[in-house]
């Protein structure tokens, strides 16, 4: 049925028809079409399919632990890439982190809403005055302070692949109506082992518009439905953000030890 369906629909349609497969069925559908139909087919995809199905996908993820390789640039300045390791937890929204390379290697950051919903556990691991203070004694910090996000544009409960899909959904919902967002592909790439497609979603060139950024490329795993790389561009057009998720393993059953600051195995 698929290969009739080829056949007899033009690409745009074909694209179209992706939303309602789904995510499991579009991973089958990519897995028997010939490779070199793969990227004309995902050309002609609308860009609130591949949206809507990555925020579909993510309904099916409990937990997720991987390696994040992140690039923030704060206050101007760009820093130095970070290696992280991240376990996410949706109910309760627990996350865990350990900088294992970069600027800031050796924090470790826990954050557990049954515990606090507005406090997150921190011990440092550099050679600054604060860095030793926090890295003799692990203390709770309040969320939302510049203490805590220091070194980051974020909080920490903004890390993660569904709060990269919802910054996108933002920007895409906001955009809606208009002619403010305008698309270029890339082709089809590798990113951590995996074929993903990298598509450019390009606003316009003013901050006054409430759009996050001026420019991200986005690269999707289609074949699994997941954008495990953002790089993301100010109104400057230079490098302002960038996120790579590798090493992914969804739904590993993770415990409530590992969201626990009496974890043996953690510094917290």
């Amino acid at each position: 049925k698929y290969l009739k369906f080829l056949d007899e629909t033009t690409e745009m349609e074909r694209g179209v028809e992706a939303h309602f497969m789904s995510w499991q069925g579009l991973g089958k559908f990519f897995r028997i079409l010939d490779f070199s139909k793969h990227e004309a087919l995902l050309d002609h995809t609308p860009d609130w399919v591949f949206l809507d199905i990555g925020l579909i996908r993510y309904q099916a993820i409990k937990d997720y632990e991987c390696i994040v390789y992140k690039q923030e640039r704060v206050n101007g300045h760009l820093q130095g890439v970070e290696k992280i390791l991240l376990k996410y937890r949706e109910k309760p929204l627990s996350i865990y982190m350990k900088w294992l390379d970069g600027p800031f290697k050796g924090r470790e950051t826990l954050y557990n809403e049954a515990i606090y919903k507005d406090k997150v556990r921190v011990r440092e691991g550099g050679s600054s005055l604060s860095d030793r203070i926090l890295g003799i004694v692990p203390a709770w910090l309040g969320l939302y302070t510049d203490l805590a996000r220091r070194g980051s544009n974020h909080y920490v409960t903004e890390i993660g692949l569904k709060n990269l899909l919802e910054m996108i959904k933002k920007d895409y919902m906001k955009s809606k109506g208009t002619n403010d967002l305008k698309r270029k592909n890339h082709g089809i790439q590798e990113v951590d082992g995996h074929k993903v497609y990298v598509m450019e979603s390009i606003l316009p060139k003013d901050p006054n518009k409430g759009y996050y950024c001026y420019r991200m490329i986005h690269y999707i795993d289609y074949l699994r439905s997941l954008e495990i790389k953002a790089v993301i561009y100010n109104w400057d057009d230079q490098l302002y953000e960038s996120y790579t998720y590798t090493q992914i393993k969804i739904n590993p059953g993770l415990k409530d030890i590992d969201f626990d600051p009496e974890n043996p195995e953690y510094r917290l």
